[in-house]
């Protein structure tokens, strides 16, 4: 049925006609015969889960009824074993006596025990165990043990407990010669060393009956089992196996009590089980809930059924309808279609379709308008940054006032400025690093966008990516020149206090000229860029105004001549220490003859270009300001003093100063040998540093600091440990005077004392005789 109504839908969909108003259609008539389906389905889980429950509940007085009758059945058997604990006749005469001997009495034990296995229903036999004897004694007669039922026996009477239950016990009147469980009551009573115990076996048939009872019609099952699983009352073979599965599910579920439902050979049962809490046996009850059910299920078949056949009958009258009711909304449907290659393709919703061109059509303008406000922005900075860097330079002054208004920016008949905002020191500040420029410059321009549109009514904001900020400001035609300038003055001196207090560098503002020309932007931000160089690098913050500077006056800066040779010669010598420090030197005497930044930044590429033939004269042809034909080009390109000179220590000293060191080091440890050697030779002369480093064709300062790094020592210290190493092997092996030996050694007798205590804590005296003898 539901095949054929999916393939009927289709066929609908098929016809040429749209879908989406006979579904509605289809819908409306649905909604009244959903109702049945849900009371079907609703009936058949309400009935099915009150049914459940109903049996769950009528389980669990069951359960509680099986539990109080069992263990009053227990607690009568316990009254009995416990009275006739009490009987003399039980005593512990009984560990003694003498079954031929004592045959009256024997007899008596025997009688004693039929009564005591007719006391109770559940009973099969009674038996008395005699723990010396190795023996039971029943109603039928006496029963020796073998070892093994020895063993069993003795360990229950091991016990703490004076009563328990025990299984698989030997039943010597059960034809099985086993019983299913047997109840112990230790002789005497809960005693550490009993001479014997009451045996009563349960009978299995009995049990069973017991089960049974609580059956209802004979339907389902009753099992008890033990605490570990295994049975107390094993079921007849007939119907072992649905036990056997029904005991696993039990196991499974663990616990003391709990409800679950079990399905055997396609039938459903509802399984309770609870536990005896005399024995903590589990006693388990399985209800069969098909037939129970099948009046709620057959009733719910027949409703969910009324239920299709209504569901068939709305879909054909809604098909029939449809064909009337579809006329206008098919003319309103061609309508949007008209213009469009696509009509042949058939529309399937077309209150959708009606709804999405409708909406499309209104939505397009809105999006189009948001489109371009939102690319507004981006076009104007595109155009900006073309504007400045030149490439607009064939479009006349008509045509670019044009481009701007287009752009939201009206500047017929405006005055333009241009403020050129500069950030320098980002090499020597603590809060950011080298290469967060662009994060530095994105920061700045914010700032000053902030303070443009609190001061300005027209402005825009250019990031030149560089640590450099361009700020376009358009006033009315008519305003004041004077009063404008005074304006931007003030407020540049504000954005420059702002810039360095928030980003802690220095700022540095152009204040550029007026003009009415759009045109000549870009060569008002080359003056700008131009005028920028020559801030003062005294000052932390300064506004630089464009009429008050004159770019072609440069002021003549003494270049220091004698720190640059005393640099270079130090290089020479690879003394990497005194260069940096000399660099330093070089930097601040410049600085402090100077007045504009751009002064220093020539001096250093003036000393840059010293270093470069320094290179060439020393051979040193692999150093990159030699191999790289960028890295002059960089170093053109900073616009800051103090970033430039950081890239000549990094990246034209540190490398030749580097290299300098590794090409050393081997050299001049072969030196170093020599210089050993030719102390060892004349130690005992005037040797000074000067005369070893002519000897080996250095200099003083060289070999030194090369000694010292070889050997641990500087020139002198080696020298006297030489000689004090010489005089102590002479104080020992000759006889010489100790004034003798400071002469063969180089020293004066007095001095060669003082050294030698010095150096040994005794004196030379002292030391010849505390070793000599």
């Amino acid at each position: 049925m539901i095949n054929w109504n999916t393939n009927f839908i289709r066929r609908l969909g098929r016809s040429g006609k749209g879908e989406y108003f006979r579904r509605s259609l289809i819908l409306v008539l649905l909604i009244t015969s959903v109702p049945s389906a849900l009371i079907a389905v609703s009936n058949y889980l309400i009935g099915t889960s009150q049914i459940e429950k109903q049996v769950n509940k009528l389980h669990k007085v069951k359960i509680e009824q099986f539990s109080q009758a069992m263990n009053e059945q227990i607690s009568q058997m316990e009254l009995v074993l416990s009275r006739w604990s009490t009987n003399p006749m039980f005593g512990d005469r009984l560990d003694r006596i003498e079954f031929i001997e004592q045959i009256s009495q024997t007899q008596d034990l025997m009688q004693d025990m039929l009564v005591v296995g007719g006391s109770n229903l559940l009973i099969s036999d009674a038996q008395l165990y005699l723990s010396r004897q190795d023996a039971m004694i029943g109603s039928d007669g006496i029963h020796y043990l073998n070892d093994e039922q020895t063993t069993s026996f003795q360990a229950i009477l091991h016990n703490d407990a004076g009563l328990l239950w025990a299984y698989g016990l030997p039943d010597f009147a059960s034809k099985t010669s086993v019983s299913p469980v047997s109840l112990i009551f230790k002789l005497p009573w809960a005693s550490d060393s009993p001479f014997g115990a009451f045996v009563v076996h349960l009978s299995r048939k009995e049990l069973l009956t017991m089960l049974e009872h609580y059956v209802a019609d004979g339907q389902g099952a009753a099992l008890l089992t033990r605490p570990d699983g295994d049975w107390v009352a094993k079921p007849e073979d007939n119907n072992l196996a649905f036990q056997e599965q029904l005991r696993s599910e039990i196991r499974r579920h663990q616990g003391d009590r709990g409800e679950f439902s079990f399905h055997w050979e396609k039938q459903s049962f509802v399984v309770t089980y609870g536990t005896v809490s005399k024995t903590g046996w589990i006693y388990a009850i399985a209800s069969p809930v098909t037939e129970l059910t099948g009046p709620v299920v057959l009733t719910s078949k027949l409703i969910l059924g009324t239920s299709m056949i209504g569901i068939l009958v709305s879909i054909l009258l809604g098909w029939f309808a449809s064909n009337q009711l579809y006329r206008p909304i098919g003319n309103l449907v061609a309508l949007f279609r008209s213009g469009r290659e696509d009509t042949s393709v058939p529309i399937r919703r077309e209150m959708q379709f009606i709804e999405d061109e409708w909406m499309k059509l209104s939505s397009e303008s809105v999006s189009m308008r948001d489109r371009i406000r939102q690319s507004l922005p981006f076009l104007r900075e595109g155009f900006f940054l073309q504007l400045v860097q030149g490439h607009l330079y064939a479009l006349r002054e008509q045509e670019l006032q044009t481009r701007m208004g287009e752009l939201g920016l009206d500047a017929t008949n405006r005055k333009i400025s241009l403020l050129y905002v500069q950030l320098s020191g980002l090499s020597e500040s603590k809060r950011f690093r080298e290469h967060d420029q662009q994060l530095v410059t994105f920061a700045a321009a914010n700032i000053v966008g902030e303070i443009s549109a609190a001061r300005a009514t027209s402005s825009h904001i250019i990031n030149f990516q560089d640590l450099s900020v361009g700020v376009l400001l358009l006033y009315p035609g008519d305003a004041d020149s004077e009063d404008i300038r005074n304006e931007l003055f003030v407020w540049s001196h504000e954005m420059a206090i702002t810039l360095s207090n928030v980003l802690g560098l220095q700022a540095t503002v152009v204040l550029g000229k007026l003009t009415l020309q759009v045109g000549q932007i870009p060569e008002m931000l080359e003056q700008a860029r131009q005028t920028a160089k020559f801030r003062d690098v005294q000052e932390n913050n300064q506004v630089i105004d464009m009429e008050e500077v004159t770019l072609s006056s440069r002021p003549a800066v003494p270049f220091p001549f004698n720190v640059e040779k005393e640099l270079l010669q130090v290089m020479r010598l690879g003394m990497e220490e005194e260069a940096y420090v000399l660099l330093d030197r070089f930097v601040e005497e410049v600085e402090a003859a100077a007045e504009w930044d751009l002064a220093v930044r020539q001096s250093l590429l003036q000393l840059v270009y010293g270093m470069r033939h320094m290179f060439i004269e020393t051979g040193f042809q692999q150093h990159p300001l030699l191999s790289d034909s960028h890295l002059i080009e960089e170093l053109f390109a900073v616009n800051e003093s103090a970033l430039l000179k950081k890239m000549v220590k990094a990246r034209i000293m540190a490398p030749y100063l580097e290299q300098f060191q590794v090409l050393q080091s081997g050299r001049m440890r072969q030196i170093i040998e020599q210089v050993i050697r030719l102390m060892e030779e004349r130690y005992c002369e005037d040797l000074s540093l000067d005369e070893c480093a002519r000897a080996v064709a250095s200099n003083p300062y060289t070999l030194s600091r090369s000694f010292k790094q070889v050997t641990g020592y500087n020139f002198v210290d080696y020298l006297t440990r030489l000689r004090i190493g010489k005089a102590k092997e002479l104080l020992l092996t000759t006889g010489l005077k100790v004034n003798e030996i400071a002469e063969q050694v180089g020293y004066q007798h007095s001095y060669f004392n003082k050294i030698f205590k010095g150096s040994e804590g005794i004196t030379p005296t002292q030391f010849r005789n505390q070793y000599k003898s």
